[in-house]
């Protein structure tokens, strides 16, 4: 591996190390990485290593602690198993990035998912709402260290085409109607509105479809 990296300049190298995933089948019984870490991890000429965790329910994490505060390298932790079709929440990938800060320095700290999507396993929607509950997991614990988060497309309400309004027109007994207006939405982030895919993201045609509802009435 060394050899093979050798001259490779200006490029962050990532090493992943995986237990197959045929169909989305465990392939190994025993999926230790103890004597990998001990003789490679010190020896190998790369940046970042992966490693497989959440299908393995974290074990093995503690080995990490070893190397906190004295190594360079980075470890990108599997918050997400790529062999289940049920798709984690946000708060459940918070809490295993809560597990990993107590052995690894949070600026050495990447989340991924354990594995690749592919080999005819799960789904794009699945592997959508993975990546998704990553992404949202991530941001919770950077709000907890006072870090900036990084804008989530898919959590942005602003985005959304199935949202049911906040407000309503309600009829009571007396047959009158209160209708009220919905609540300006505030911008969405500099960084959305520049997209220029033609997609902008303005407010949610959610009201705008009720207000087309109620005129065909």
């Amino acid at each position: 591996m060394n050899h093979e990296l050798e001259g490779l300049e200006n490029a962050e190298v990532w090493i992943h190390t995986c237990w197959g995933n045929p169909m989305m089948q465990r392939v190994f019984e025993k999926t230790s990485y103890a004597n990998a870490l001990e003789i490679y991890l010190d020896r190998v000429k790369c940046d970042v290593l992966t490693l497989e965790m959440k299908d393995r329910a974290m074990a093995e994490l503690e080995l990490l602690g070893a190397w906190k505060g004295r190594t360079k390298k980075k470890f990108a932790i599997g918050v997400v198993s790529h062999r289940t079709l049920n798709a984690e929440t946000p708060a459940e990938v918070a809490g295993e990035i809560r597990k990993a800060l107590k052995y690894i320095d949070i600026e050495n700290l990447l989340v991924t998912s354990d594995c690749g999507f592919g080999r005819q396993g799960a789904n794009r929607m699945v592997a959508f709402y993975k990546a998704a509950a990553t992404a949202q997991g991530a941001n919770t614990v950077r709000r907890e260290h006072g870090l900036p988060e990084t804008y989530v497309p898919c959590a942005d309400p602003r985005l959304s085409q199935d949202l049911v309004p906040a407000t309503y027109e309600d009829v009571g007994r007396d047959g009158v109607r209160e209708r009220r207006a919905p609540e300006p939405l505030a911008p969405p982030p500099p960084a959305a509105r520049a997209s220029g895919n033609g997609g902008h993201p303005g407010p949610s045609p959610a009201p705008r479809f009720s207000e087309l509802m109620r005129d065909r009435r």
